[in-house]
């Protein structure tokens, strides 16, 4: 639908983005202007609404038109409003970065003959880019500042090329072992996500990273590799004996703040569901979240992640008015496919209010969510209030879903013993012939919770 790129602008939308081009709008006698602020004031609004509006518009402001020319306006009007959105967007980005800013403006004047102008965009953005160890930018930048040597042939010019060739082939050699390491902390996450997926072999991932770390010097690339080990050793003793290496390694590298930071990240993220699959206490997570915020590079999906466990541990710590609270204050940030981080912690807070009804409704809806974690976790919550309403039918129902759910999902390493063991203490009320124990260590507190 061709509303859906334009609603997903809109909500992301900033209030000072809104203001600027409610601005935009008032210094035009234009139509589409007209329209643009109309749309703003009304931006929480689903596709299906926009796409109304926008003809309903359409119609009011050019009423003599053939229906042909009716649907290219709705298409020019969408386009144009998309296009305004994305500047304001585009230019509230560019305040705050000078580094792209320089780029852009490099990139847009080299054509007009002003060598001088360009090559001080092009210096700017090499020195910005080392500070922040963006080997991409720094490649950009050179070759640059090579194609504006070559326009001369001074002495001059032509050692500066020299000298520039070779900064080349270093920030090139330096890229390639960092998408090198960034391939295997890909492919090593898409394992650790599910196995079937990934076509090369765990043992020839495991050799190409040892064969890696034999050579690499970069602490960054050293730090991701090893945590890439990590991953692939998720399910085996060795698997804090790689993590703390990489840890180790990014705790004593001299890599820009920012790098650093962003690295953490990852590391806290893996560490925080690796540990809450293992067992580990609410005070525990608690204090790799806290971790979160002190090196937060401010990557919004890590933040979504950060308070989605923040509100799920005040859910199961009974706090449900304060879980309340926090719900309210943060379900405008998870857009999109995101709104299921919202609309899981909304339903197991209902069922802890007795709400059970709300609870069920949205249940219903993200059993059939394409991520694994809130899919498998909805199914057993459902199983679970079922049974404590007594509904023997749609129980064992919801049991035979969820038990083929789990087969089809195999693959999925993460949390997949726990919630078979969990499915089957739920199964042992309803079966007709006795189940085999199963043994298990320990489980989440998620876990924990539904069997409760």
């Amino acid at each position: 639908m061709i509303g859906k790129k334009l609603n997903l602008l809109l909500k992301e939308l900033t209030t000072s983005q809104a203001k600027i081009l409610l601005y935009k709008c008032t210094l035009s006698n234009d139509k589409r202007f007209q329209i643009l602020k109309s749309l703003i004031s009304i931006r929480q609004i689903d596709e299906n609404e926009i796409n109304d509006f926008l003809q309903k518009q359409i119609n009011l402001n050019w009423k003599f038109v053939s229906e042909k020319e009716n649907q290219l306006k709705w298409r020019r009007l969408n386009h144009f409003i998309t296009e305004q959105i994305e500047l304001v967007i585009i230019e509230s980005y560019l305040e705050k970065n000078a580094t792209a800013k320089h780029s852009i403006l490099a990139n847009a004047l080299e054509k007009n003959g002003n060598v001088q102008l360009v090559k001080n965009y092009y210096q700017s953005v090499y020195k910005s880019a080392l500070l922040e160890n963006n080997s991409t930018l720094q490649i950009a930048s050179i070759e640059g500042q090579i194609k504006l040597s070559s326009y001369t042939q001074s002495n001059e010019d032509l050692e500066k090329s020299l000298l520039l060739s070779e900064q080349f082939i270093e920030a090139l050699a330096k890229i390639q072992n960092s998408k090198t390491a960034d391939y295997y902390a890909t492919i090593s996450t898409i394992y650790l996500e599910k196995t079937g997926i990934v076509k090369m072999k765990k043992d020839q991932l495991i050799l190409a990273i040892f064969q890696l770390l034999t050579t690499e010097k970069d602490d960054l690339n050293r730090a991701s590799l090893f945590a890439s080990l990590a991953k692939l050793h998720v399910n085996e003793g060795s698997f804090y004996h790689y993590f703390n290496k990489a840890k180790e390694i990014l705790n004593s590298c001299e890599a820009p703040a920012s790098s650093i930071a962003s690295v953490k990240q990852h590391f806290l993220f893996l560490e925080l569901r690796f540990e809450f699959f293992s067992g580990a206490s609410i005070e525990k997570l608690k204090e790799i979240i806290h971790a979160f915020s002190l090196h937060s590079d401010g990557n919004s999906n890590f933040n979504l992640n950060s308070i989605f466990y923040r509100i799920l541990f005040l859910i199961l710590e009974t706090q449900t008015e304060l879980a309340d609270i926090e719900i309210k204050e943060n379900e405008s940030i998870y857009k999109g496919e995101n709104l299921i981080y919202i609309q899981f912690l909304k339903a197991l807070n209902f069922y802890l209010k007795n709400e059970r009804k709300k609870s069920i409704r949205l249940l219903n809806d993200l059993i059939y969510s394409n991520n694994y974690f809130f899919s498998a976790f909805s199914r057993l919550l459902l199983i679970k209030i079922q049974s404590e309403i007594g509904d023997r039918h749609l129980c064992k129902s919801y049991i035979t879903s969820a038990q083929n759910y789990l087969k089809q999902n195999k693959d999925n390493i993460l949390g997949k013993d726990s919630n078979q063991y969990v499915l089957n203490q739920l199964k042992k009320k309803y079966a007709t012939k006795k189940i085999k124990e199963d043994k298990i260590e320990k489980l989440s507190i998620l876990h924990q919770f539904i069997l409760k």
